[in-house]
């Protein structure tokens, strides 16, 4: 959507969709932005099986990103992320610097020291968070 410069790249937080950008204000609609559905949420196939890598894993999330503005043909973007989106984004900044032009991140999921929170951890025994299911 839009056009021009700068471009823009929304991505959502866990559980939540390309739906979480809806706006209805005049600026957020004349930007060049372009949203998509993280693997497992929204209307993407949710695999409980595959070759190689998670598609749930953090490398996969940024390797998305990276295949997005390539096939779009972005060189550089603003990443902006909520929630586990912004975790992603600033690992897109941290392993591709010269792609990204500025983050923007609302309450990134972020932790420090011993892993997610307690209440996150049943999550991540799903069959799409558990890398021993294939």
């Amino acid at each position: 959507m839009g056009q021009g410069e700068p471009v823009f790249i929304l991505l959502h937080g866990f559980g939540a969709s390309l739906f979480s950008w809806r706006s209805d204000r005049a600026v957020i609609k004349s930007w060049n932005r372009h949203r998509y559905d993280r693997p497992a949420f929204g209307l993407t196939e949710r695999p409980l099986e595959w070759q190689g890598e998670s598609p749930y894993g953090p490398q996969a999330q940024v390797d998305i990103v990276i295949a997005l503005m390539d096939e779009l043909k972005i060189e550089k973007a603003i990443l902006v992320g909520n929630s586990a989106g912004g975790t992603v984004s600033m690992q897109v900044a941290l392993q591709h610097p010269e792609r990204v032009q500025a983050l923007i991140v609302v309450d990134a999921a972020v932790y420090a020291g011993g892993g997610a929170p307690a209440w996150s951890r049943s999550i991540l025994k799903t069959p799409q968070m558990d890398p021993s299911v294939r």
